[in-house]
């Protein structure tokens, strides 16, 4: 079994980064604040990280 990969994110990995970091919040702040907006990933997420994707500039860095 090979170890985990670590690639730069393109657009096409768009969902998926959206899915991890919406798995993030609900894990790390949901469970301890029953007040925070858990949903903000799903709703905004797929801009949030189109913006630095479409840049020459920037990386991100995902583990697969």
């Amino acid at each position: 079994m090979a170890g985990p990969r670590i690639v730069a994110a393109g657009t096409d990995n768009v969902e998926e980064l959206v899915r991890l970091n919406a798995r993030l919040i609900l894990e790390e702040t949901g469970i301890r604040d029953p007040h925070t907006e858990t949903s903000c990933p799903v709703k905004h997420g797929r801009k949030h990280f189109l913006g630095p994707l479409s840049r020459n500039d920037a990386v991100c860095l995902l583990v697969l």
